[in-house]
């Protein structure tokens, strides 16, 4: 799929990403992808808070959706972002539980996907 055109696209230098319900982005190095999320988290502190990441993830960075009647119904109400090296994974669920199933089955496909 060709570069993204977002600015924190080009500073974490995405160059393949794949986006469904959830997104995977590949990202210059591992430093790159902290910067990368951290560039999300930071797009979305109008309309969301943080909230404690999944179990057994200690890294992750995850949110809720606050209320806000501005917030765009079609994204989730709960957010994580996760990244093994240079991968970064953003998985949303509308329940807390589900979203943080599909976080540590995301890390471990990343995981073991290397």
């Amino acid at each position: 799929m060709a570069r993204p055109h977002r600015p924190h696209f080009t500073d974490a230098e995405v160059d393949l990403y794949a986006q469904d319900d959830s997104g995977i982005y590949r990202t210059t190095d591992a430093e790159a992808g902290t910067r990368l999320i951290a560039a999300f988290i930071d797009q979305a502190t109008d309309s969301f808070g943080t909230i404690d990441p999944p179990p057994g993830l200690p890294d992750a960075k995850c949110l809720k959706r606050l209320d806000d009647p501005v917030v765009n119904d079609l994204a989730p109400d709960y957010q994580c972002y996760i990244h093994f090296g240079r991968y970064v994974a953003h998985i949303g669920s509308d329940q807390p539980q589900d979203l943080y199933q599909r976080a540590a089955a995301q890390y471990k496909l990343l995981a073991n996907g290397h």
